[in-house]
């Protein structure tokens, strides 16, 4: 469920109708740490039967590729991947996308310090 709270300049805010959001399943549970990172992070993914690769990108803002990770032969369940970022990465914030065999591509904004 969701709904959302609209506020206005004055500061006066109303709130939306409660929506339900439905999933297919076919979308990778992820999650990403350390947000922001330093050098290195993990992709923590529930993989489900059949999900044995996984594909990492990782794009700058202006959508320049600056990592790019295939993984191979993975088991379902819970991985961790650790990914290690390039020594001449400079600081600032970066999008991941996370794809497996079946699910949708996932996205996650992560920022370099």
């Amino acid at each position: 469920y969701y709904r959302l709270k609209m506020v206005d300049n004055d500061g006066s805010f109303t709130y939306s109708d409660v929506r339900i959001v439905k999933s297919d399943g076919a979308t990778a549970q992820l999650v990403v740490s350390p947000n922001p990172f330093i050098n290195q992070f993990v992709v923590t993914a529930s993989l489900e039967t059949g999900e044995s690769d996984v594909s990492i990108m990782m794009t700058d803002t202006r959508g320049a590729i600056v990592l790019q990770r295939k993984i191979s032969g993975l088991t379902e369940g819970r991985k961790k991947i650790q990914v290690n970022a390039p020594d001449w990465l400079a600081k600032g914030i970066y999008f991941l996308r996370v794809n497996t065999r079946k699910g949708t591509p996932v996205y996650v904004k992560l920022v370099k310090q």
